[in-house]
């Protein structure tokens, strides 16, 4: 009996701590909400740099002055227009697409990291990037390949150069079709795709930004996550 009544006390606790750990923050809506998407590559290994972010902005309202505030535990936010949702290494986006990736935001520096600048659509999908000398945080220089959406279509482009990432791969799946390249072997291949498409990337190599982003047009979903296994084919 005793023994009955441990293995039912030790479940219980058990199931309130998993339920803990993946509780999920209920947001209340802000239209101007940023989702910044985790850069993997800009933290140290030993962190664990959530998939995505929600970054509140708040307007400046008498005598409070313009605030910011980041929500770094899994979340969900229902907003007329979208709802947002991150559980552990997943994070998704519901609603309009093309506005949706509007709300995604990238670490992204220009000429030094402590000037933090962040672009609205433009998405990381490699990045590198070092000082020349460490120590005095000086000669700052990085490369990348970036996805965003120009005259209303998506297009891969790079900074800087290829050459860091000629062993590294970016490829798409198209409706469920064969594994296309998108970077490889130094060369990005844009992606031709029609408007109700479901396009789904995957990303091999140590400079990935994040594993798997799945751009739903047709059902208005994106999803970004991370412990997704690269394709064999």
């Amino acid at each position: 009996m005793t023994q009955r009544i441990f293995v039912v006390v030790l479940l219980a606790v058990s199931l309130f701590t998993l339920g803990a750990v993946h509780a999920q923050s209920k947001l209340e809506c802000y239209e101007n909400t940023l989702f910044q998407i985790g850069d993997r590559t800009l933290w140290d290994s030993a962190i664990h740099e959530p998939v995505a972010i929600a970054v509140l902005n708040f307007p400046a309202r008498f005598p409070n002055p313009a605030s910011k505030k980041e929500i770094e535990e899994s979340f969900v936010m229902k907003c007329p227009s979208f709802t947002a949702r991150r559980v552990k290494d997943t994070f998704t986006i519901t609603g309009n697409v093309q506005q949706n990736l509007g709300r995604l935001i990238n670490y992204w520096f220009e000429g030094n990291p402590d000037q933090l600048q962040k672009k609205q659509g433009r998405i990381n999908l490699l990045f590198s990037g070092d000082f020349r000398f460490p120590d005095a945080r000086e000669g700052w220089s990085q490369r990348r390949v970036y996805m965003e959406l120009a005259n209303g279509k998506l297009v891969v482009s790079y900074e800087t150069s290829l050459a860091r990432f000629k062993n590294q791969v970016v490829a798409v799946r198209i409706n469920g079709g064969a594994l296309k390249p998108v970077v490889f072997d130094s060369k990005i291949t844009q992606i031709r795709y029609g408007s109700s498409d479901l396009l789904e990337f995957y990303i091999s190599g140590s400079d990935a930004s994040f594993d798997y982003m799945a751009l739903n047009f047709k059902r208005g979903i994106i999803t970004v996550q991370n412990g997704v296994k690269f394709p064999s084919k």
